[in-house]
């Protein structure tokens, strides 16, 4: 397949042309809806590929060939995603903060700054990672015991959540 010629490299041009990064007078005086779209889209993709996520383990479980197992693990990945989708926000939230502070000192030309600031983000990324990486390891029973109500489900609901749940906490030291 040839990339430099036909349909290819005009999809192509056009998707660079439109997801170039906005000059500072395109920013102040230009659409804002195509501005909005320039710059958000690194975020759009992020929140789509997390919500992928959540969706490929749904699918799968759902294909269990034991219905009431597969109800069961849907369910309790489900509930699960309560707290997965809590520890994003708090990454998130990290994430702008910290974009913030390096935008500032980016802007001021205060490089030093901003590689400080960069640096300590990832310090206090790694180090949150793995304090509530163990920390909701082993009270995540105590999580589903929130969420889960009465009823016949409740056991089994609650041993697959768990199981899951440690999974994802295991998997944020990395």
């Amino acid at each position: 397949m040839n990339l430099n010629s036909g349909w290819f490299r005009k999809i192509y041009l056009g998707i660079k042309r439109r997801l170039k990064r906005p000059s500072k007078d395109e920013i102040l005086e230009g659409d804002i809806i195509s501005i909005l779209f320039r710059l958000g889209w690194p975020m759009m993709v992020a929140t789509f590929l997390r919500t992928l996520y959540n969706l490929v383990d749904t699918f799968w479980l759902g294909h269990i060939p034991d219905k009431e197992v597969a109800e069961a693990s849907v369910a309790a990945v489900g509930q699960a995603w309560t707290f997965v989708f809590m520890m994003m926000s708090i990454g998130i939230g990290f994430g702008v903060a910290a974009l913030a502070l390096v935008s500032q000192h980016t802007g001021s030309k205060n490089f030093e700054e901003a590689e400080r600031d960069a640096g300590q983000l990832y310090f206090i990324a790694i180090v949150f990672s793995i304090v509530m990486g163990i920390i909701g390891y082993f009270i995540t029973p105590y999580f589903l015991d929130i969420l889960t109500g009465t009823g016949a489900d409740v056991e089994q609901l609650a041993y697959y959540g768990t199981q899951y749940l440690q999974i994802i906490f295991f998997d944020l030291f990395f």
